[in-house]
């Protein structure tokens, strides 16, 4: 969540009003402008219709960060929010952006379902793995997942495990067990060895 760094104007009488500074989560219209410096609170303010200065007295650059927003019609200087600028995003750079939108997948929920509903018909899946072009491993290949050759499940005999997982296990199991023995071997015999041997 963004955090914001916001100035409010505070109207005290016999003084003008003064910025003050303040962070905590962008949750709501808290001031009438929102003059930031963190962009992505910047993004979270527009979606929700706040007014938004990006501050442009260090610059407009990429290093800053705020060159994304040069079109947007929202950079603006600590001089013009002083003479009351309300900058509010150009709605054609909002919508090229996705800003804005209450439902941001509307438009591939509108396609999927004039997809579904539109009796189009798809071209049937074409599997890469056939018993042409893989004959030799196919067969093992969907044993191992537990299919027959027509990819319906195999039967299996009740409490019955698959021996090539079993062996998995064994196997792993085993390296393992040769691995400790050999940091075993080289961190504590073979020192021990060799201080016998200086000996």
């Amino acid at each position: 969540m963004g955090w914001l760094r916001t100035a409010e104007r505070r109207g005290c009488p016999g003084r003008p009003g003064r910025p003050g500074r303040r962070t905590g989560p962008c949750e709501g219209p808290r001031v009438p402008a929102h003059p930031l410096s963190t962009l992505t609170a910047a993004l979270e303010s527009m979606h929700r219709g706040i007014p938004t200065a990006i501050l442009t007295d260090f610059g407009v650059r990429e290093a800053h960060g705020n060159h994304y927003f040069l079109h947007s019609g929202c950079l603006a200087s600590w001089d013009d929010i002083d003479a009351g600028a309300l900058p509010q995003p150009d709605p054609a750079w909002s919508a090229a952006q996705g800003i804005g939108k209450s439902d941001p997948y509307a438009a591939a929920r509108d396609r999927v379902r004039a997809l579904r509903g539109g009796g189009a018909v798809l071209p049937p899946l074409r599997p890469y793995y056939t018993p042409q072009r893989a004959s030799l491993y196919l067969g093992d290949l969907l044993h191992r997942h537990g299919l027959d050759e027509k990819g319906r499940p195999l039967p299996t005999a009740l409490g019955g495990g698959d021996p090539s997982r079993v062996k998995a296990v064994v196997r792993r199991v085993a390296r393992s067990g040769a691995k400790s023995l050999y940091r075993v071997g080289r961190q504590r015999v073979a020192p021990t060895l060799r201080k016998w041997g200086a000996a």
